[in-house]
């Protein structure tokens, strides 16, 4: 599918697609659940697929997470890779832009430390 290989989140990923009758099945494999994730609502924006099964597996690393948080006072490290509020700001306008009542309507969308603000008239 040319869509996920075009996504700037999951381009660089290798997936396999198959779409039968409007079901699309993705497979491949990521390093997070928001990449996991993006797959899907990748493949969900491809016209003519009204269904995803999304079998995209994400693989496990070795966490610093686990080490950190055995140690009092250590700071845990965000995770690499997309920033988490930018992403989920994307899906919210992406969401918003292919809604049939909503994809006219002027809001704005802010999303700090993962709570959404969406602001306008509809």
């Amino acid at each position: 599918m040319a869509a996920l290989a075009r996504d700037p989140h999951v381009g660089h990923y290798h997936f396999t697609v198959s779409v039968r009758h409007g079901q699309a099945t993705v497979h491949g494999q990521v390093s997070s659940t928001f990449e996991r994730e993006r797959a899907a609502d990748v493949a969900a924006g491809v016209s003519g697929v009204v269904a995803v099964a999304n079998l995209v597996q994400q693989l496990e690393a070795a966490s610093t997470d686990e080490f950190a948080a055995g140690q009092t006072g250590a700071a845990v490290p965000r995770p690499a890779g997309p920033d988490p509020d930018h992403a989920l700001a994307s899906r919210i306008r992406q969401r918003h832009f292919w809604s049939g009542s909503l994809h006219d309507q002027d809001i704005e969308v802010q999303v700090r430390y993962g709570r959404a603000t969406l602001t306008g008239t509809v």
